[in-house]
């Protein structure tokens, strides 16, 4: 079994009596902001509060015993509670994180989780999330972007499992197509009226390929994809646990294929924390993935 030496986010860089700074990582972290919506046209966003200090939060902003959540006017938000449920919260009403108690497992994946990211997780989190250009004052029917995908050239993807991907903007209902980059007819993967979709590349012959996500609108996405076998993609080395199967070592090989470079494999490492956040409601992939700057119409 691989070792490695892994900081708690407390130990790393904090007092044991002392607090992180708003939306840090901290000894007491237990929830999170998952998600921020803004209604167009609203001229105010999400802030955090603890005490007399005030910011701006944005999706993946750690929160302590405390801190108190509040919505500006036209905005929602959804919190990861310390309770591991979802709390949805908008203009007026505000949400206080409550004391709650330390549990060894939660303790053990937040050392794990922290230890291979560090205090780069702003970095980590834009490479999963980030949306290129504010779309605070665009309509969303005018665009169609995939969260973390932007310039990142050809993707390879795993096709021995489900590639779960997500967008935002044009409008409803949307058809995912896949066609061979050497001719040949579209192949219609999934028609949803959901910002989102898991598809099964199983059926799919290995090769290269144009993924296009369209809106009934006509606003389109299209991003070349290279279909490859699980044996190719590249091996996560020197891993904190030899447990394949394990949410740690899920989590870890997801954040490799997110941060190697060149940025060949950024949508199917999203895809893998997308499933970890959704299916296992891993703690830390709902930080990094979580959206932000969504503006509705």
């Amino acid at each position: 079994m691989a070792v490695a030496v892994v900081l708690s986010c407390a130990q790393a860089a904090w007092g044991q009596d002392e607090k992180p700074s708003l939306c840090e990582c901290g000894p007491n972290t237990r929830a999170s902001v998952i998600k921020v919506e803004r209604q167009a046209g609203a001229d105010t966003w999400l802030s955090v509060e603890r005490g007399l200090d005030v910011q701006p939060a944005k999706a993946g902003c750690f929160l302590q015993p405390g801190d108190i959540v509040r919505p500006g006017a036209g905005v929602s938000a959804e919190i990861n509670m310390p309770d591991n449920t979802v709390r949805p919260v908008k203009f007026p009403d505000v949400v206080e994180i409550p004391e709650v108690a330390v549990t060894g497992s939660f303790q053990r994946l937040m050392d794990f989780a922290l230890g291979i990211i560090g205090k780069d997780w702003q970095e980590t989190r834009d490479m999963a999330a980030a949306i290129v250009g504010d779309t605070r004052e665009m309509i969303p029917a005018q665009y169609l972007i995939m969260p973390g995908v932007y310039a990142v050239g050809e993707q390879s993807i795993d096709s021995s499992h489900t590639l779960s991907i997500r967008w935002v903007g044009s409008t409803a209902p949307y058809s995912i197509s896949m066609v061979k980059d050497d001719g040949g007819a579209a192949k219609v993967l999934d028609v949803t009226d959901d910002r989102y979709a898991n598809l099964t590349m199983s059926g799919v012959a290995p090769g290269v390929y144009t993924l296009e996500i369209k809106g009934a609108n006509g606003i389109s996405l299209e991003l070349p994809v290279r279909l490859v076998a699980a044996e190719d993609v590249p091996l996560l080395e020197g891993a904190t646990t030899d447990e394949p199967s394990s949410q740690e070592y899920r989590l870890e090989e997801a954040l490799f294929l997110l941060r190697r470079a060149p940025s060949t494999w950024r949508v199917e490492a999203i895809s893998r924390l997308l499933v970890l956040a959704n299916e296992n409601q891993d703690f830390f992939a709902q930080a990094i993935v979580g959206l932000e700057n969504i503006t509705r119409k």
